[in-house]
């Protein structure tokens, strides 16, 4: 089973992405916070992170800055999402594999997530 790590402030997004990407297999771990994520990855890395920009403290993209610049032997591929459309910029900059504008389509989501994951494989 697949470990995916979803850093996501909107708890009612949270929950919902959580569930559904349960019930494909996958197991979800949550954060609310960019912080409470980066202490999860000092005790183990996740296989893919789902990770929004605007979130309390640390933004999305300076997380994953700060993560690649500290640990790049660990890389793992990473979504980045926003409400905010000006956003996509600010993620791709800091090598996001994927980005998507809230709110969200389902589906265009899950299928990129298995396209990374199957990506990691090879």
């Amino acid at each position: 089973m697949k470990r995916l790590h979803l850093t996501e402030d909107d708890l009612a997004v949270a929950e919902s992405l959580q569930e559904l990407l349960g019930e494909l297999g996958y197991r979800v771990e949550v954060s609310e916070s960019a912080e409470e994520a980066l202490l999860a990855f000092e005790h183990r890395a996740p296989a893919l992170w789902i990770l929004d920009e605007s979130l309390p403290g640390l933004s999305g993209s300076k997380a994953l800055g700060q993560w690649r610049a500290r640990h790049p032997e660990e890389h793992f591929p990473v979504i980045g999402l926003s409400g905010f459309p000006e956003s996509r910029n600010t993620m791709q900059a800091v090598g996001v594999e994927a980005y998507f504008d809230k709110p969200l389509n389902i589906s265009q989501l899950i299928a990129e997530v298995a396209n990374l994951l199957a990506e990691e494989k090879v």
